[in-house]
């Protein structure tokens, strides 16, 4: 096999020769490498084209802080000195090549570290690891189709990796391919009864399956084997109100946290090893942030950039538990100091954007999250906070297009489902609207986000021909039985008062008015009291939901 070298870097990083130039010199170069390679030319045959490998994307190198761009910079050139090497074999090109990607891969650059991978692959076809590294990168894109066959010829390569099980089983639920999904997973936990990851995504697929009570088992055992993966508090309060067992949705709501369940995954251990920086105190503050204990893991993150200020893992963690501390100005200051020092990380990019979508400047908070998905296109929050703030910008018919990129990635996320019909409802596109939710609640009847959205869009919405005061009801009952915020309860006195039943919608809209006051929310009382005094003047809603 013929290598190519690719050396654009020359030209971007020491401003050498032209990039076309480079690339022919280099494969001129490596005809060398054909008996090294095990190829050689027939007898009076000239030699054969060589297996192209792909070219490595341009990454502005200075840009990345001097450590990583140091480290990135040694690992090319360590390619480029294999590729003009004659003894070079295949398998050594393909680890430089392989490891260069894991280097990429953990700082968040994608495109290049697919390059990479794939050139590892062509090289070393059966060495299983850049197939499956490959197949990570994929799934973290949102490539599951992708993602699902690499993880398959992993398997081939490596038959029974639970690593490359759980993963494999996790896209399959992710791309609502359950009975496949569950069976592998189910694999797993035959030969690893421990494996939390493997319980986290069965719940997943119990709550996709409208099953409740078996997402709570999956869940409550999710947490017993990893306590630290506090996000599964939130979905298990969500799994107990689908239950009608409000006291312990409230418990688990309380406890929710933004720890993830983390897979017992070799492979990318050696990955995030990569990352560079690791210090103690960022790692203790991760630890506290993991707990909900956001006072202390500030603290921990800034004395761990006041050792080290150029760390910038421990700026962008620092401005998220400032964020979650309502400190928002000095958050802003620690988000454009970890962009400062690393450029390209797309969740430094997602959390700014977050901060300014929440200030309002949603100009500045879109041009963020494109920022941060160009480099992981496959990121499902960057493509939900997009989303809104196209919404909250007016942008609806852009904001429905991230809404249902949304959906491909995550076609069980409700919350999209809901985004896309309110921003329908915004253009004036309401029976569209209803059947955006009527669809959501045919494979999600017990999701109370859907039934309330129908319910008020069946009470109040302008258009005759779509109110349905007597299923507004009923809907808008559902939901308030299961869970009596003011939010559904506004909603029923709606749905009373498209029926002329003013007297209940009076009493109910009084209650969900006081309410706001007692709970300072003065930003509600103006549209809550404008419904009232509908109401009290026998007349009905006719705007579900006013503008935000």
């Amino acid at each position: 096999m013929v290598l190519r070298r690719i050396l654009w870097r020359n030209q971007v990083v020491r401003g050498g020769p032209s990039r076309r130039a480079v690339v022919l010199g280099g494969l001129s170069a490596a005809m060398a490498l054909l008996c090294a390679c095990g190829e050689r030319e027939k007898e009076g045959e000239t030699a054969r084209a060589p297996e192209a490998l792909v070219e490595i994307p341009e990454v502005a190198l200075d840009r990345l802080g001097d450590a990583v761009a140091a480290s990135l910079r040694h690992r090319l050139d360590t390619i480029d000195a294999l590729s003009l090497d004659p003894s070079t074999t295949a398998e050594k090109l393909a680890g430089a090549y392989g490891g260069t990607g894991m280097a990429f891969h953990a700082h968040d650059l994608n495109a290049p570290a697919e390059a990479c991978y794939r050139n590892a692959r062509t090289l070393m076809p059966d060495e299983f690891r850049w197939t499956y590294y490959l197949g990570q990168l994929q799934a973290e894109m949102g490539n599951a189709e992708a993602a699902i066959a690499l993880f398959r010829e992993a398997l081939a390569l490596r038959p029974g990796d639970l690593p490359t099980l759980t993963s494999l089983g996790r896209q399959h639920v992710l791309s609502l391919e359950l009975d496949e999904g569950e069976r592998i997973l189910h694999e797993v936990l035959e030969e690893d009864p421990s494996s939390a990851a493997s319980h986290f995504f069965l719940g997943q697929a119990a709550i996709s399956r409208g099953d409740p009570s078996k997402a709570v088992e999956h869940f409550h055992r999710t947490l017993e084997l990893q306590p630290e993966a506090t996000r599964a508090h939130l979905l298990l309060s969500g799994a107990y109100r689908s239950l009608g067992d409000q006291e312990r949705a409230d418990e688990h709501l309380a406890r929710r946290g933004e720890g993830r369940v983390v897979p017992d995954d070799p492979w990318m251990d050696a990955v995030r090893r990569l990352i560079r920086g690791t210090h103690p105190l960022v790692e203790a503050g991760t630890a506290a942030f993991s707990r909900g204990e956001l006072a202390s893991a500030a603290e921990l993150f800034r004395r761990a950039v006041q050792e080290d200020p150029e760390h910038a893992t421990a700026w962008l963690n620092l401005g998220t538990a400032l964020f979650r501390l309502g400190r928002a100005d000095e958050a802003r200051e620690a988000f454009e100091e970890a962009l400062r020092l690393d450029p390209g990380r797309p969740r430094s990019h997602r959390n700014l954007g977050t901060l300014l979508a929440a200030a309002g400047e949603f100009p500045e908070a879109i041009e963020h999250y494109r920022t941060a998905l160009k480099s992981n296109p496959g990121d499902v929050d960057s493509h939900f906070n997009l989303a809104n703030a196209l919404r909250r910008s007016r942008r609806y018919s852009e904001g429905i297009a991230s809404f249902r990129r949304v959906l491909e990635l995550d076609p069980a996320n409700t919350r999209a489902r809901f985004g896309v019909a309110l921003c329908l409802v915004r253009s004036g596109r309401f029976p569209e609207a209803l059947d955006e939710l009527e669809t959501g609640l045919s494979g999600f009847p017990e999701d109370l986000m859907l039934v309330n959205a129908t319910a008020r869009l069946l009470a109040a919405c302008p258009e005759d021909a779509i109110r349905d005061g007597r299923r507004a009801v009923t809907l808008a009952r559902k939901a308030v039985e299961r869970e009596p915020l003011s939010e559904y309860i506004e909603t029923l006195a709606m749905a009373h008062a498209e029926r002329r039943e003013f007297e209940q919608a009076v009493e109910l809209q009084r209650g969900v008015l006081e309410a706001a006051k007692a709970a300072g929310r003065t930003d509600l009382l103006p549209g809550l009291q404008a419904n009232l005094d509908r109401y009290e003047a026998n007349r009905p809603c006719r705007d579900p939901w006013p503008e935000d």
